[in-house]
Order: C-alpha cells, then sequence, then structure tokens
C-alpha cells in the first residue's frame, strides 16, 4: 500500500482543501493513478515499514541526527 503524507492536504492550514486538487492533478499529469500507483493521500502519518522522504534524516539517537543535519546544511 502506498501513502503520500503531506501536510499540504491538512484542512486546519490555509488552503488545504485546494491543494488536494492540486496535487491530485499534478500526479495524473505526471502518470501516477489512485489504485495503479498509489492508494491514498492523506495528511496522516499513517504506520508503516519504512517512508520516503526527499529530506529527511536517519535518525539513531540525537548526536548522529545533529551530526548528519549540521553536515547537510550550515547551522549558525
Amino acid at each position: 500500500r502506498v501513502v503520500i503524507f503531506t501536510t499540504r492536504v491538512n484542512p486546519d492550514l490555509h488552503g488545504g482543501e485546494q491543494q488536494m486538487g492540486r496535487i491530485q492533478e499534478w500526479l495524473a499529469r505526471h502518470g501516477f493513478r489512485l489504485g495503479e500507483h498509489y492508494d491514498e493521500i492523506t495528511h496522516v502519518k499513517v504506520p508503516a515499514l519504512a517512508y520516503i522522504d526527499d529530506r529527511a534524516l536517519h535518525f539513531i539517537d540525537w548526536t548522529q541526527a545533529l551530526d548528519e543535519l549540521g553536515s547537510r546544511y550550515r547551522l549558525p
């Protein structure tokens, strides 16, 4: 099961409802079909075996995570 998690569709945020349509249009325009390539779009993080994220940090402990964050981005 593939679930697209994005806070953009959170109804509590300004414009959340409109963002769902924009995301669905973008996915369709790029050949992604509901039921074939993904099963759901939600703002609720569902339990999963793995999360794929373009900005994720692997977490082992805080020292490791902060070191990795510092190596990716210059922190003051």
